[in-house]
This record gives structure tokens, sequence and C-alpha cells, in this order.
């Protein structure tokens, strides 16, 4: 318990008075199958923004791929993890610590991509550093190789209305419906002004209230 605590600790972002270097990191289902699918649906709000940014350019640092756009000041590195959802601890927290190893100019903070089920579609939310991952499987992964010192972008893909496992799982792994899918991408510009927020500084350093670290 001691040293879990203590690998949470450690993990939080602060501001140290450096410039932030946001590593923005989708999770989902490797693209090669499910492409497409509302549980990937933060892979497909990462390649939008990729090309919102111009993010064109790739850096490899310890075999694992970003990318950013070389003719601005790198403040945003893009990142797609390749695992499964229920894996994405392990490639997410081995990006991550590669940044760090490869800056000390920056401070690095870590945002997550994802789907969310409690919330409608064509709606997003931002939730802090040391927040309840609220069974979504991929998020509780990341607390278990990292811990919570990661804020979330939560890109909403609605509830089936069945709650049985069985019903949710077939749901986040079909397809988004092309009217969804208009109704998420609305969403992008607000999605973008929230992004610049964060490299400014805003919302990457607060820790959910309820965390007594």
């Amino acid at each position: 318990m001691l040293r879990s605590i203590a690998r949470q600790l450690h993990t939080i972002s602060v501001d140290n008075g450096k410039p932030p270097l946001l590593v923005l990191a989708s999770i989902g289902n490797p693209e090669s199958s499910f492409r497409g699918t509302r549980h990937s649906i933060g892979h497909h709000i990462l390649n939008r923004l990729k090309q919102i940014y111009q993010a064109d350019e790739q850096l490899t640092i310890d075999k694992n791929k970003f990318y950013y756009n070389r003719r601005e000041e790198p403040q945003v590195l893009f990142y797609q993890s390749n695992s499964l959802m229920n894996l994405s601890g392990k490639p997410i927290s081995k990006a991550f610590k590669s940044v760090h190893k490869w800056t000390d100019e920056y401070n690095p903070v870590l945002v997550i991509l994802h789907d969310e089920l409690d919330c409608p579609v064509g709606k997003f939310k931002t939730r802090r550093q040391m927040s309840s991952h609220r069974g979504h499987n991929g998020l509780r992964s990341i607390n278990q190789h990292m811990g919570g010192g990661f804020t979330t972008i939560s890109i909403g893909i609605d509830r089936p209305e069945s709650k049985s496992s069985n019903a949710v799982a077939s749901y986040v792994l079909a397809k988004v419906p092309p009217h969804d899918l208009e109704r998420i991408d609305r969403t992008i510009p607000s999605i973008q002004k929230t992004v610049e927020d964060m490299k400014l500084g805003k919302l990457i350093f607060d820790t959910n209230p309820n965390y007594k670290g």
C-alpha cells in the first residue's frame, strides 16, 4: 500500500516553473482491427487534432513514436497507444517515462483521450489528476502501472439501453454511427480550445479535491 501511494505521489504533475509539454495520448484498441469503433474514439479525436496542429513530424524516443509540429515550439507531443484497451497502462507508462528522460527543458504532463459511457454523444468532460477510473478498464490499467497523475479528456459515447456486461461490450466494440460521429466531430473545436488552455498551464496541474495526498 505504501509503495503504491509513493508511486502515485511521484507521478503527480506539478507546476515546476518550466513550460508544460503536453503528452496527448489516446487509448483504445488497435486500429488495424477496431478502427471506427466507439471504444477507440480517442484515437479518432487524436488523429483529427494531429491534422489541426499539422503534427506530421515523427519523433522516436526509446522506440516510442510521437508526432509534433516541427515548425513550432514543441508544446504538444501526440501519442497513440497500439495495445488493447485493457492493456493501455504499460505502453502509456513507458511512453510518458521516455519523455521525462528525453527533456529537462520542459515539464511533461500526460493527458489521456478516451471514450466515456457516462457522457452523452456530442459532449466531453475533462477530469483532474487522481480522479477515479470509474470502471473504465483502460484508465484502470494506467492507474495500475503509473498511478493517477494524469488529466483526461473524456469523449462522450453514451450508454446502451441494457446495462448487461455483454450489451455494453457489444456496444463499445461496434462502429460509431455516422450521425453520432458528426456530433462528436462538432466537439473538436472545443476540445482544441481545451488543449490550448492546457498549453498555458490551465487544468493540467489540478488534482481531484477528494484526493488526500
